[in-house]
């Protein structure tokens, strides 16, 4: 059974009253989440930083100076007899408020189910993942697993996009030399301007990503124009990180997005809030495994719900793995899902084509992406969605 987070809202305590005393004795306390509030500003925080809200269910009062990004993603009830005289910056649905709770619950389950259903249809149309890749600190191999793991995807038919939000873009690497096309491509500064300007209006822009895109042959996957990239991530906020990706799932052309970078960079915060799956990439090194003990404790010590979350929700990998652990790691919250084999042909930089000629490597985080990330190909992707 689907289970709905439902926000209700209204100025009168004694309504609100009604709703939980109702919803406590009746079946949908199993299908139903509820969180009641009287006051706006109170309100407006709460949809602010909680995630995953399915609808907001509220007087008409309380949601006139609520902002389009105040609902981004949450279904809009309005309780109201005057469907007509109400005017709102978002899309919204009206019930009569003067109705039996068992009916007006049904309506709100009923809705929830639709929504889902349209979800899955627009998902199946256009999927589109977002995987985060991080760690505690620089060196721990996030490049080389985002590689790896984006030519694994290719070969299996998902297209794929690499997005490294680090100052230093190690991309450039890869990148095949700057044709005529390319010299003529735009800049991602350009795009980000464009997406400034829909944050500013509120309006959705065309805008044709394949001017601002690049190839990595060597992967087969598609990123923006390393050279940029540097100069350009200390503009990047969340905000900005987060139209970025719509924009680029919003595009149509990709079934993957693999963003790597420090997990204290503010744009990968994006990942989260998107809700990305990611990867903590873990050193068999006492530094590297307490420095992440650390982070992971100051994340579950913190008041915002889905900040406590991520321990539980990312997927730990050692990497460069000699076959034992030095370290016992011992965070419970947090649980090593698999182990990366330590390459020592890949320290010869003399001797760069040996970087994807590691069948060991491949094929261990091969396995671990079909198990971990049911990453498989596009249309058994497609048939495990209907």
């Amino acid at each position: 059974m689907s289970r709905w987070d439902i926000v209700i809202a209204h100025q009168h305590k004694r309504i609100l009253d009604g709703f939980t005393d109702y919803w406590k004795q009746s079946n949908y306390g199993e299908s139903l989440h509820l969180r009641v509030f009287t006051q706006r500003d109170t309100l407006r925080h709460y949809l602010r930083l909680k995630p995953g809200i399915h609808m907001l269910v509220s007087e008409p009062e309380l949601l006139q100076e609520l902002t389009q990004e105040d609902v981004s993603g949450i279904l809009v009830m309005a309780l109201s007899t005057d469907d007509g005289a109400l005017e709102f910056t978002f899309p919204f649905i009206v019930e009569n408020p003067y109705q039996p709770l068992s009916r007006l619950f049904h309506i709100i389950t009923e809705r929830c189910q639709l929504e889902l259903s349209q979800a899955a249809d627009q998902s199946l149309a256009h999927p589109c993942r977002i995987v985060g890749i991080t760690s505690a600190g620089g060196g721990a191999g996030k490049t080389t697993v985002a590689f790896h793991l984006a030519k694994h995807a290719v070969g299996l038919g998902q297209r794929t996009f690499l997005l490294n939000i680090d100052p230093i873009q190690e991309y450039s690497l890869l990148r095949q030399p700057r044709g005529e096309a390319d010299e003529a491509s735009a800049s991602l500064s350009q795009l980000l301007y464009y997406l400034k300007r829909e944050q500013e209006s509120d309006k959705r822009l065309p805008v044709p990503l394949e001017q601002y895109t690049v190839s990595l042959p060597a992967l087969g996957a598609s990123t923006f124009d390393p050279l940029h990239m540097m100069e350009e991530w200390g503009v990047i906020d969340l905000k900005l990180m987060q139209r970025l990706l719509h924009c680029i799932q919003a595009s149509g052309r990709y079934d993957l997005i693999i963003v790597e970078g420090g997990h204290k960079h503010r744009p990968f915060e994006a990942v989260w809030s998107m809700n990305g799956e990611v990867i903590w990439l873990l050193h068999d090194e006492m530094g590297h495994m307490l420095k992440s003990q650390l982070i992971f404790q100051e994340w579950m010590d913190a008041e915002d719900e889905t900040v406590r979350r991520r321990p539980k929700q990312m997927r730990l990998i050692v990497n460069r793995y000699m076959g034992t652990l030095m370290n016992r790691w011992t965070y419970r919250e947090a649980v090593v899902s698999g182990f990366l084999p330590y390459i020592p042909t890949w320290k010869q930089i003399h001797r760069p084509e040996q970087w994807f000629q590691s069948t060991v490597f491949e094929s261990t985080l091969a396995n671990w992406a079909h198990t971990h990330l049911n990453l498989t190909g596009l249309d058994s992707l497609r048939r495990t969605a209907q």
